[in-house]
């Protein structure tokens, strides 16, 4: 209420308590009709004036575009959510470093009208997939996520690869046969070309790592094809008090109906891994915090 100026018209407190006293001392016969008079005047300055505020205070935030920073928010999430360059917002706002915004701080959104703050929920946008667990039961299962989630992308496309074989592949590609040891974007990707696979969008350059907007992810699913991301472990629901500080391989399957994300997550034992949520600003942290440097990669697949 206070955003709309209550309490400056009155209505709170003083103005309600005077409302006698500045009748009480008038004695001519006319004095019931004007005081019922100035009530219902009174009363009309009351309803008015806040509704008045209002109206003014919606047609500027209308106007400006203007984004409160939540807990949890990163400028890059906001930038995802309402499909803005980050960039663009930070240079808007004078942001010298776009990584440090502040709970409640206003920044200006750089788009034409018709942009809303509090947009509809989106609707449902997903891709199947089966869901395998690195838990099989093998030396290696404690560091397969990497051959688990490949399977399981390789298994949306109607192709079924056991999570052994693949890890025999990426061991092959690396030159490591240590169970414990994790499996590189590279030597996936050799498993992938090397069961008919086309790998894209894993490389901006030659050596370079291309880094991914949350958009690309999206058209990926909107084309009926999930994704592979590498984000960090404990940044994910239901790790945070893991161990394990290092780096772990999802499967992105689009949003749900709530538009959170919708992913298979290889680290359960169970079903209990299948179209997992969480909202868009912790997979971008998950993204962006990863242990190995490497921000923002995925790897996309064309059978």
């Amino acid at each position: 209420m206070t955003v709309f100026g209550v309490s400056g018209v009155g209505c709170r407190g003083s103005g309600v308590r005077c409302r006698g006293s500045g009748v009480r001392g008038w004695r001519s016969a006319i004095g019931p009709l004007i005081r019922v008079m100035a009530l219902l005047v009174l009363a009309g300055l009351l309803f008015l004036a806040p509704q008045a505020q209002a109206v003014g205070y919606e047609e500027a935030e209308a106007a400006s575009h203007d984004y409160e920073v939540r807990p949890g928010d990163t400028l890059e999430g906001i930038a995802s959510r309402f499909g803005l360059s980050k960039n663009a917002i930070a240079e808007l706002n004078g942001l010298s470093n776009p990584n440090l915004i502040r709970i409640g701080q206003r920044l200006r959104l750089p788009t034409g009208e018709g942009l809303e703050i509090d947009a509809p929920r989106p609707r449902a946008e997903r891709v199947q997939a089966p869901y395998r667990s690195q838990f099989d039961g093998s030396r290696e299962e404690g560091a397969n996520c990497g051959p688990a989630t490949l399977s399981m992308f390789m298994g949306a496309f109607g192709e079924h690869w056991s999570i052994g074989g693949i890890r025999r592949s990426v061991n092959q590609a690396m030159g490591i046969w240590d169970p414990d040891g994790g499996s590189t974007w590279a030597s996936l990707a050799y498993a992938a070309r090397g069961r008919g696979f086309t790998v894209q969008g894993l490389y901006a350059a030659k050596g370079v790592f291309r880094k991914w907007s949350f958009n690309d992810l999206m058209a990926e699913v909107q084309a009926g094809r999930p994704v592979m991301l590498l984000v960090r472990f404990w940044s994910l629901p239901g790790h945070g008090e893991s161990a394990w500080w290092g780096d772990h391989y999802i499967l992105f399957l689009g949003l749900n109906a709530d538009g959170d994300v919708l992913y298979h997550d290889s680290a359960f034992k169970d079903e209990r891994g299948a179209y997992l949520a969480m909202t868009r600003d912790r997979l971008m942290r998950a993204w962006s915090r990863v242990a190995s440097g490497i921000q923002y990669s995925a790897m996309a697949l064309r059978w």
